[in-house]
């Protein structure tokens, strides 16, 4: 890795003492291999090993001290310059005031303060008080105990006069805890495997891996000890560690262009086609800004060569985005984008999620669970074309469940179904049937994923869920080609699709919402019997939508809906006849549909191959 010279100058001081004869310590075997690795890790990062001649391998505490002191204090060094200080060997706690000690192979229990290093002694070495000192400092203590130490020497830090805030700062990590004790070579063992190019368990970081992303990385592969991490005097981000999988974003292509562009669009919209094309984005945070999204975007794996495209793809196919901003995209794709196949053909599939609880045949009060995943690659064609795969409950079908245990087995079920099939919860439908009488329980509030440890409810981050219940959905009727009949809704056909609810005339309705042969309905009215129409459809458990067809003659469209749906479901009724009460020439445009017609879900016939 090589470095431009407007870049920080990059060192590195590996100190080894692996022998403490007179402390009655055992010799550790791998303190020389450790410095080797050490070495090799960084110098890969642009680091340049300095006083390996003064402090030799196993050299005596005062050399260390005074060569430390000396290279600190030079004239040479510079504000900017980034040093790592690696020193691995024995350490612990000892002398009248209980300080923490590195130990060197002089090292007597007597005469600790001669013969060993205080480890807050070192915070004098590295900060002499000169106008020139180096503001970004990685000091690494791969000893026993070390947590103890660099407590001790953040608060000598503190108490110390002249020290600049500015760089990074000091930043500290500790390869075990107070009361740890290190193993011989393991530290180095698990940050040689997370310092690896090839390593995934970083790839959400930027253009620098933070210290305490760094260190969480390195402790899932320790076993006995965990390493700890600290900072003071920090003003910048910590800048130590390059990430070897950036891609800065001044070398895309036109990059300042497609950023001014996103600018110009809703974040919701690119944040919506960011989560669409990277199904791992549950796994970190959403960026909120155009230019980090993009940078994050192809700083993926594959990000340029399969992401990209497939984000632009997104955007350009997005209708609620303005004619003019999507052929800007698409003009910014054909001239820097070397994979336009991907831009040309997104794949819009729409996924769903069918979970059907039944009450239970032999014990009463307690119901069964089952559920499957159906996938529909081509949604915009005419006839259905449903994938479906009915999924295995680790409970077991028939096993019984109380009402309080459904909550949880559906979260599990949402979690492994987009776990499994690399699904952004974005664009997962969730479609619950319950017997009608546990339509009352707010199911879409009181199931909880986890994400980053914090539960959040699934209505908040699936693209939609919808609570039918499981009675509808054994009528033979409400099975077939749902999107047809959608797809011949006309905004002048009203007739043959949707009941007209008159007044003193409820005949019609009832039997349409029976049987399903219609869809919907309008009313011709302001009536307040029309509040019955509604309570008859929420006691079904149907979904409900608010239809405008697409030739009103409303000046506000958006607004008047908005009106309308303002306020809890119990209130819609009331909402919607008051509304249409003040707007008498709203009624002709504004239905009331059963289900959703632009989020149809599958014929429920459920059979299919086991997951």
């Amino acid at each position: 890795m090589s470095f431009s010279d407007s870049e920080p100058r990059r060192y590195l001081i590996a100190i080894g003492s692996p022998t403490c004869e007179y402390m009655g310590l055992p010799k550790l075997e791998n303190v020389e291999h450790d410095l080797e690795q050490v070495t090799n890790l960084f110098q890969a990062q642009g680091y340049e090993r300095v006083l390996s001649e003064q402090i030799p391998l196993g050299a005596m505490a005062n050399d260390i001290k005074t060569a430390l002191s000396s290279w600190f204090a030079s004239s040479e060094r510079k504000t900017s310059d980034c040093v790592a200080i690696y020193y691995a060997g024995h350490g612990d706690e000892g002398g009248r005031f209980g300080d923490h000690y590195l130990f060197t192979l002089e090292s007597r229990e007597n005469s600790l303060g001669e013969r060993a290093i205080a480890t807050r002694s070192l915070i004098n070495s590295f900060f002499p008080n000169t106008r020139n000192s180096p503001q970004n400092v990685l000091l690494i203590l791969d000893v026993c105990y070390a947590n103890t130490g660099m407590r001790q020497a953040a608060e000598t830090l503190s108490n110390l006069k002249g020290v600049k805030a500015a760089g990074s700062g000091f930043w500290m990590i500790a390869s075990s805890r107070s009361n740890d004790e290190a193993g011989d070579g393991a530290f180095v063992e698990a940050l040689s495997t997370v310092m690896q190019p090839e390593y995934e368990g970083l790839l959400n970081q930027g253009e620098f891996i933070s210290i305490g992303a760094l260190v969480e990385a390195v402790n899932q592969h320790l076993r006995t000890q965990k390493a700890v991490s600290n900072s003071a005097e920090v003003q910048e981000e910590a800048r130590f560690i390059v990430n070897p999988r950036y891609t800065d974003l001044r070398k895309l292509p036109a990059a300042e262009r497609l950023v001014s562009i996103l600018k110009q669009i809703e974040p919701e919209q690119w944040t919506d086609a960011y989560k669409a094309c990277y199904a791992e984005w549950i796994h970190g945070i959403v960026p909120t800004t155009a230019k980090s999204l993009l940078s994050r975007l192809v700083n993926l794996p594959e990000g340029i060569d399969q992401l990209l495209p497939k984000f632009v793809g997104l955007l350009i196919q997005d209708e609620s985005i303005s004619p003019e901003l999507r052929e800007s995209i698409q003009t910014w794709a054909n001239h820097n984008l070397k994979c336009t196949e991907l831009v040309q053909t997104q794949d819009s599939a729409k996924y769903c999620l069918m979970v059907g609880v039944n009450e239970h045949k032999q014990q009463r009060g307690s119901y069964t669970i089952e559920a499957c995943f159906a996938e529909d690659r081509d949604p915009k064609h005419q006839n259905d074309q449903w994938q479906k795969t009915r999924l295995s409950i680790s409970i077991g079908e028939d096993a019984a469940v109380s009402a309080e245990q459904i909550f949880p087995i559906i979260a599990d079920i949402v979690t492994d179904v987009a776990d499994d099939k690399e699904i952004a919860l974005s664009d997962l439908a969730i479609h619950c049937f319950l017997p009608k009488k546990l339509l009352h329980l707010p199911i879409e509030e009181k199931i909880k994923i986890n994400i980053f440890g914090e539960k959040h409810s699934i209505s908040d981050e699936c693209e939609i869920v919808v609570v039918r219940s499981t009675e509808r959905r054994k009528k033979s009727v409400a099975h077939g080609n749902w999107k047809k009949r959608w797809s011949n809704f006309q905004p002048n056909a009203f007739a043959q699709d949707v009941v007209i609810c008159k007044r003193g005339d409820q005949r019609q309705f009832d039997e349409a919402l029976e049987d399903y042969t219609k869809i919907g309905c309008v009313f011709d009215s302001d009536d307040l019997e029309h509040q019955e129409t509604f309570q008859k459809i929420l006691v079904k458990g149907i979904p409900i939508a608010i239809w405008l067809r697409p030739n009103h003659s409303i000046s506000e469209p958006c607004s008047t809906l908005e009106s309308v749906l303002s306020g809890c479901v119990g209130n819609l009724p009331t909402a919607l006849t008051g509304r249409l009460s003040q707007c008498r020439h709203i009624s002709p445009h504004l239905a009331l549909l059963w289900d959703n017609p632009y989020r149809p879900f599958p014929d429920d016939n459920w059979t299919g191959r086991s997951a």
